[in-house]
């Protein structure tokens, strides 16, 4: 009984990994289309307005923290949810200070 739970938590945790990465190629094309550059995404088990989607069995979708360089070269920041069959939604966008990092690297892709 033991190797079988052991193998079952594994392909649990392969699946969930599997899924963030499919996730991840997903914002990364969703930003790509407006010429916008990602610094950073994270995955966020709960934010202040979707943690009842989240939370809700079978929903599919996951929450993520996107920082990101917009095409005028501003560091912004969004929270976006994705799923396997249900896109990327995002809410509105809040830029945040500028920083010696994303000065260099919007000089970069510039």
């Amino acid at each position: 009984m033991a190797p079988f739970m052991a193998l079952f938590l594994m392909t649990i945790v392969v699946l969930w990994l599997v899924m963030v990465h499919i996730d991840k190629v997903r914002i990364r094309r969703h930003f790509h289309t407006s010429s916008q550059i990602i610094l950073s995404i994270r995955w966020s088990p709960v934010h202040h307005q979707w943690t009842s989607d989240a939370l809700r069995f079978g929903d599919g979708n996951r929450i993520y923290f996107v920082q990101y360089l917009d095409s005028s070269g501003q560091r912004q920041q969004a929270w976006c949810k994705t799923g396997l069959l249900n896109g990327v939604a995002l809410e509105p966008d809040e830029q945040i200070v500028a920083t010696k990092e994303a000065d260099s690297i919007s000089a970069l892709h510039q």
